[in-house]
This record gives C-alpha cells, sequence and structure tokens, in this order.
C-alpha cells in the first residue's frame, strides 16, 4: 500500500513519507518476530532450529538430525536470527552501509528459508520492501551530513 501511495503522489515528501512507512513495516516486523524469538527459551537455547528443520513438512530432517548432534551450532544459529531480526534498526543508524548490510543480510535469510523451509513467500514481499530500507539508509547519510 505504500508504494502504491508512495507512486500515486504528486508531491515528492508525501512519496518520501510512503516509502518510509514501508521501511517501518519492515522493520517492526524483523523487531516484533526477533523479540518473540528472544523472550522464546526454545530460541535461545537452539532448540527451536532442530525443531523446524527436522519436520518433513517445513525442514530437511537429515540437517535438523546433524543440527542435533551439534547443539552448539543449533544455537549460534538461532541466536544469528534473533540478532539479525532485533539489529535491524541498528544498521540503519549507520546509514547507507548499514541498509545494504541490513538488505544483504535479508536476503541471505530469507533465501535460506526458502531454500531449506520452502517458504518462498517472505523472500519475495519481503524484498520488495528493500529498496524502501535503502532509501531511508541514504536518509539517514543525509542527516549525518555525509
Amino acid at each position: 500500500m505504500g508504494v502504491l501511495v508512495a507512486q500515486a503522489a504528486n508531491d515528492h515528501q508525501v512519496a518520501a513519507i510512503a516509502m518510509a512507512y514501508v521501511a517501518g513495516q519492515l522493520l517492526l516486523s524483523y523487531v516484533v518476530a526477533g523479540t518473540a524469538k528472544a523472550i522464546s527459551p526454545i530460541w535461545r537455547g537452539g532448540d527451536a532450529m532442530i525443531g523446524v528443520l527436522s519436520t518433513e513438512g517445513y525442514g530437511v530432517p537429515s540437517l535438523g538430525a546433524k543440527l542435533a548432534r551439534h547443539r552448539n551450532v543449533a544455537r549460534l544459529l538461532c541466536w544469528s536470527v534473533i540478532t539479525f531480526e532485533c539489529g535491524c534498526p541498528l544498521l540503519l543508524v549507520a546509514g547507507t552501509p548499514g541498509s545494504v548490510v541490513l538488505i544483504v543480510a535479508g536476503l541471505v535469510f530469507h533465501v535460506g528459508i526458502a531454500a531449506l523451509m520452502g517458504l518462498n513467500v517472505f523472500l519475495w514481499r519481503f524484498a520488495a520492501a528493500y529498496p524502501a530500507v535503502f532509501m531511508v539508509g541514504q536518509w539517514v547519510d543525509g542527516l549525518w551530513g555525509r
């Protein structure tokens, strides 16, 4: 909806606000998901990744079994997801370089989810909002005088 408003707007400021809204919704989605994971003992302990990847429907059972044997790797993967999702807004403080890191990390994250779990809808929906994130990164550069 935000992109539609940005495209339909005859005013540059309205278009900019609409794109900032899109970026804000993306960041909010990540932070809410990351916070829910961070308060979950299953995610903090690494068992969530093992559980999900062990399922037939949304996983690769052989990979889930390997992670079950290497619990530290599972814990590291879970904490990587939590850190990425909760830390996304902080990346934008770095401006354009931070937005590029967020976009690349997000693409890797969502391609991995699509490949391992078959959930490719997230890849396209989140990737569609990344140009707005890049734009916000450029605005932050302007605020910092870069």
